[in-house]
């Protein structure tokens, strides 16, 4: 079993994978403000939504400083980081990360988010949907980055989140 992780402080996606099949997926959300109480209270949500299934591999998203964008600070993303592997070391054996630039280039969510749905089966749509149609729309983002992690880990998709199979 396989569970990836697109890791922040306040909310956190994840999806659960049994082989190269989605069989769950959620976003975590906490309000709690410090750090290591989110990463408990994440623990948590993902052991619950992952419910019985045994986890033997995580796979988490690696944030990367980009020094003159103005888009990320370190401290932040060192909270973000250590959140991310909190959880993975809590309810994985074996952690592997990876850039955003690693498996989903630099494609807009616009055109990404499409791919990863277009990659799924009309059972694993199923899952998605009831896992969007219960989180705010501002999280969907959490959910569908997690998933893509995924699916690039199993092989379901290439850089940028376009299918093999295409």
């Amino acid at each position: 079993m396989l569970v990836s992780i697109d890791p922040g402080t306040r909310n956190l996606g994840w999806a659960a994978f049994v082989g190269p099949d989605l069989v769950a997926c959620g976003c975590s959300r906490t309000k709690e403000r410090d750090v290591d109480a989110q990463a408990q209270d994440h623990v948590r949500q993902v052991r619950a939504g992952c419910g019985r299934i045994h986890t033997v591999q995580v796979v988490v998203e690696r944030m990367v400083h980009h020094s003159g964008r103005g888009a990320s600070v370190p401290n932040d993303l060192l909270d973000v980081q250590y959140v991310g592997a909190v959880v993975a070391g809590a309810i994985g054996r074996y952690a592997l990360s990876y850039r955003a630039s690693d498996w989903k280039g630099t494609i807009p969510k616009a055109v990404h988010h499409p791919r990863i749905r277009a990659a799924l089966t009309d059972a694993e749509e199923a899952i998605v949907a009831a896992a969007l149609d219960s989180t705010p729309k501002t999280n969907h983002k959490e959910i569908l980055d997690a998933i893509g992690i995924g699916l690039y880990h199993v092989k379901r998709t290439r850089k940028g989140g376009a299918r093999y199979d295409v």
